[in-house]
């Protein structure tokens, strides 16, 4: 058996939920194999990590481990590592509860390396009396904590491996690359799945929904709600979509929806949308709430177009072409360049492209005219010549 590559240092011995007590490896770059970090609960519990190196790359790798102690889920919650901030599961999704500390390992590890590459199979061991306080386990998993996002990644199960038979007891999980704090936890019981965001954004009256997970699990599918309004007394969600979820995944998933709400309602520039997660055995929980504002093109899209005689050289009706959503009242005033007032039409317009003629006592004059189109939201003028 050839001798590891590389020298361990005791970086800190103290033992505290900042993760200070910290050995490491100088393992280098360029090596593989298995090294061993050989931690105990007390002088008669050996617990030690084993780091096997597959992939050369890893460097220098220092692993802390943290025991939570605790006899009921508040004292495992409050004792918790500080750089962890829950332990929600879909089961206990409010925070700050205790959520999932009744089914997890008593014991908390961080690993860190230098290296910007390289892969290593880690296993964790623990002792009996770090069970979780839940009682009855079958197969334990591991779950590593993403620190950027605050969440928890879904576990690779069918590549782990566990007993719960040995002492002490272990779980081991291969082809890691990225390292940070990790939990064990129940298999039945994992920590939560990650929302990573739920955004939305308007335009041309066109609202785009998009979504990502970092992971999920037992994911049936998604369900866009909608609501015009936030009136706490009288708050009517609307479904408005459905999308199949990846059921169990552990990699970026994201989603797309296209809205336009316009076409639903037209009484708001303000629309509140918010997913629903269901899982296969039905249960679900909602995001946060967003809101998305509009502004209404349909509104704006109004257009004078051209203004003409119906008879040249004789002209006593004048035709103008313009454009405007339906169901508007709207004026058309023709003036003089004096600005003088000559004649005037109303109505209510289709939507799309409009047509109205305006009658003369008098016939018209060659010169250039003034023609006005008003609703009550807009007024648009246009200089025609009329003969």
């Amino acid at each position: 058996m050839q001798p590891l590559v590389g020298q361990m240092d005791i970086l800190s011995d103290n033992i505290d939920q900042d993760f200070n007590s910290k050995l490491q490896w100088n393992i280098g770059t360029s090596v593989t194999g298995e090294y061993i970090y050989p931690f105990g609960k007390n002088a008669l519990t050996y617990i030690p990590f084993k780091l096997n190196v597959t992939t050369a790359g890893v460097g220098n790798v220092s692993v802390s481990t943290y025991p939570t102690g605790g006899t009921d889920a508040s004292g495992v919650y409050s004792n918790k590592p500080n750089i962890v901030t829950n332990l929600n599961s879909p089961l206990y999704p409010d925070p700050p509860a205790p959520g999932n500390a009744i089914n997890i390992v008593r014991r908390f590890w961080y690993i860190n390396k230098s290296g910007g590459s390289g892969r290593a199979d880690l296993t964790f061991n623990w002792a009996a009396s770090e069970d979780p306080l839940s009682g009855t386990i079958n197969t334990m998993i591991a779950q590593r904590y993403l620190e950027p996002i605050n969440k928890w990644e879904y576990p690779p199960l069918e590549a782990q491996t566990s007993s719960i038979l040995t002492t002490p007891r272990y779980v081991t999980v291969p082809n890691v690359i990225n390292f940070s704090p990790w939990a064990i936890t129940r298999n039945d019981h994992p920590l939560p799945i990650s929302l990573l965001y739920f955004k939305g954004d308007c335009k041309d009256s066109i609202v785009e929904l998009y979504w990502a997970t970092a992971s999920e699990i037992n994911n049936d599918y998604f369900t866009i709600e909608y609501t015009n309004h936030l009136n706490e007394e009288d708050v009517i969600w609307t479904p408005i979509c459905t999308i199949y979820g990846a059921g169990n995944s552990n990699t970026l998933k994201t989603y797309q929806y296209i809205d336009k709400p316009y076409k639903r309602d037209n009484s708001s520039n303000v629309f509140f949308y918010r997913l629903k997660q269901t899982d296969f055995d039905g249960s679900y929980t909602y995001s946060n709430t967003i809101d998305v504002h509009c502004i209404n093109e349909q509104d704006n899209d109004i257009e004078l177009i051209n203004a003409y005689c119906e008879q040249q050289n004789s002209c006593n009706v004048v035709t103008v072409l313009f454009k405007m959503p339906g169901d508007k009242d709207y004026s058309i005033k023709l003036y003089n360049i004096y600005g003088q007032l000559i004649a005037k039409t109303s109505g209510i317009s289709k939507d799309g492209y409009n047509q109205a003629q305006i009658y003369l006592n008098d016939i018209l004059d060659q010169a250039i005219y003034v023609v006005i189109l008003l609703n009550d939201e807009k007024i648009i003028t246009k200089k025609v010549l009329l003969y």
